[in-house]
């Protein structure tokens, strides 16, 4: 069934798009900062002279912010954040907002 699928979607000129994994992506580019559980690594945070709830993703400030408003943070840095831009895909930066409302505070 898979390989009809292929041949049909070849013969259409319409290739596959794979999806980037937010989680895989949050995991090696954000972590380090953000923590795994999005909370903040609070011992970088003081090491970087940066507001501990500045890195923490799961509070109310982050929640607020659209989908919109994340996507230029991550791909343009804020304050001591590093940019993402040209180093991301629009895709694995979808994703990784993705991730990140599944880290919030329900």
């Amino acid at each position: 069934m898979f390989f009809m699928a292929v041949i049909a979607v070849s013969m259409l000129g319409v290739a596959p798009v794979a999806t980037a994994d937010g989680k895989t992506v949050y995991n090696t580019k954000c972590a380090t900062c953000h923590g795994k559980d999005g909370t903040g690594n609070a011992k970088l945070a003081a090491m970087l002279k940066v507001d501990a709830a500045a890195v923490d993703l799961t509070d109310a400030e982050t929640a607020k912010k659209t989908d919109q408003e994340l996507v230029p943070i991550i791909m343009d840095g804020k304050d001591k954040m590093p940019a993402f831009k040209g180093k991301l895909s629009k895709d694995e930066v979808s994703a990784v907002v993705a991730y990140i409302r599944t880290l919030q505070k329900k």
